[in-house]
């Protein structure tokens, strides 16, 4: 019995400090990342181009640079009139009057 008793004492005392051991080094690990295959992302949607017409308003929501009086002699455009002013929209420029209408487009 004093056998079998020091047999199982020992192997508690072996057996505690590896189990420990072990218990430590998988906290200690970074935690796993997810496996993503980017490859199926769906592909950027390119901006739709809006085409203007000359007449339409222009909102006020619309994303626009004015442009002042260097730029418009560097893209060559003619010059404003009294109360019109050249905006840029995307990849286009309008010449606006004060109420908003178009009154001119030109392409770069």
């Amino acid at each position: 019995m004093k056998k079998v008793l020091a047999v199982l004492l020992g192997t508690f005392v072996i057996a505690a400090p590896l189990a420990e051991a072990q218990a430590q080094s998988h906290r200690n690990e970074p935690p796993r990342k997810e496996w993503r295959d980017d490859r199926r992302q769906p592909a950027p949607k390119k901006p739709v181009v809006r085409s203007w017409k000359r007449g339409e308003t222009l909102r006020s929501g619309v994303a626009r640079h004015r442009l002042d009086p260097r730029e418009v002699r560097r893209y060559r455009l003619p010059e404003p009139r009294r109360g019109q002013m050249w905006v840029q929209v995307g990849g286009q420029f309008l010449l606006l009057n004060t109420n908003g209408f178009i009154v001119s487009i030109a392409a770069r």
